[in-house]
């Protein structure tokens, strides 16, 4: 039986499961020879699961930062309340028994 991970432990302490899915990836040549020689191999996917989620942490809070700043721009709040008067004026579909 093999050994757990150190995120299988602490996942079943927490009574968190956490799927998990097999995915290929092309990486640079030399990049991959760094990673390899620096991270030991029982570690490589734990590394990489933890770098993926940081810079997925950091993405969502650059698009959550992003979407905030559009909320508070008077503009586009002025042209958003411009298209909800168009939508506001335009009738329901096309309803044949009202000719």
């Amino acid at each position: 039986m093999p050994s757990a991970s150190f995120w299988d432990i602490i996942c079943s302490m927490n009574n968190i499961r956490m799927n998990k899915i097999r995915q290929t990836f092309t990486f640079p040549e030399e990049v991959f020879r760094r990673f390899a020689a620096l991270v030991p191999g029982g570690q490589r996917s734990a590394v990489i699961a933890k770098l993926l989620d940081e810079e997925c942490r950091r993405r969502e809070e650059n698009l959550a930062k992003a979407c905030n700043a559009a909320n508070r721009d008077a503009q586009l709040l002025e042209l958003e309340q411009d298209f909800q008067k168009l939508e506001d004026t335009v009738s329901e579909p096309f309803d044949q028994n009202a000719w």
